[in-house]
This record gives structure tokens, sequence and C-alpha cells, in this order.
């Protein structure tokens, strides 16, 4: 079904459709643990989206490839990608986003044994977090005890 769509709104030229079918394409194909088609279809959402200036999405796809190299162990990359999409969050006020991308990347710090850098980010946008997003707030807590348990 989503491949329909994608082929008809290429065929139409729609610009603004075809990176969130791509996308969807992405996440799907992520979920059935085909992480090389969902990169391909990342990266190409990605463009896309970086031709239309649709920064928000370009944030979504950029933290979901740190996902995918997350789930791959190559921790580097997800790292960078996490980053990235952390910073894009921020500059498009999306604080949700942010905390999100910076959960990720705790967890990514504490699996390449890096538990006190991780708890350390997580402390430093915590009162960031705390009034403007309370659900965001709840995980960054969440995980910080996870991690202060860990090192225990």
């Amino acid at each position: 079904m989503f491949l329909e769509a994608l082929a008809a709104f290429q065929k139409m030229g729609t610009r603004l459709e075809t990176p969130r079918i791509l996308h969807n394409l992405a996440s799907i194909q992520q979920e059935r643990g085909d992480l090389e088609t969902a990169e391909t279809y990342l990266k190409e959402s990605l463009s896309l989206k970086t031709e239309i200036g649709d920064r928000a999405g370009m944030a979504a796809s950029i933290a979901n490839l740190g996902s995918i190299y997350a789930a791959r162990g190559d921790l580097e990359n997800a790292l960078t990608f996490y980053a990235r999409a952390s910073e894009t969050y921020r500059e498009t006020g999306n604080l949700n986003g942010f905390a999100q991308a910076m959960v990720a990347t705790s967890r990514v710090l504490a699996a390449a044994g890096q538990t006190e850098k991780a708890i350390e980010i997580l402390q430093h946008i915590e009162d960031l977090v705390r009034d403007a997003s309370p659900v965001e707030y709840r995980r960054i807590k969440d995980q910080l005890e996870l991690l202060r348990g860990s090192v225990d």
C-alpha cells in the first residue's frame, strides 16, 4: 500500500508527501528488521526533506538513522546521528524530539561503557525539559535511575 502511494506521489511530482511516505516505509522495514532497506528509504527521505527545507522532518529522519546504526551496533555513527538530530530538534524548537534524541544518546553511551558521560548528559538537560515536557522529563528521570543503578 505504501509503495503504491509512493509511486503515485512520485509520478505526480508531489515533493511534500514523498519524503513522508519514504519515512513511513523506512519505519515499517525497521520494524521488520530489514535495516538496510530502512536505511535506504531514510536517506532518500532525508535528501528530499533537505531539498525542500523541512527541518522538522530532517530531524526525525536523522534520529531514525541513529537508531538503525545503534541497532547494528555501530555506536560511533549512532552517536553522530543522534547529535545531529538533537541539534536540529533544538534549532526547530522541538523540545520533545531533542529530549528523545538525548535519551537515545545516553543509551548508546551506556552501551559503549560510558555510563558516567550518559548520566552527565541527562542531568544537563533535566531542568530544561522539566516544565516544558513532562512526558520526556519522566523518560529522562527513568533513564537516569536505570543508569545510576548500573553504576552502583
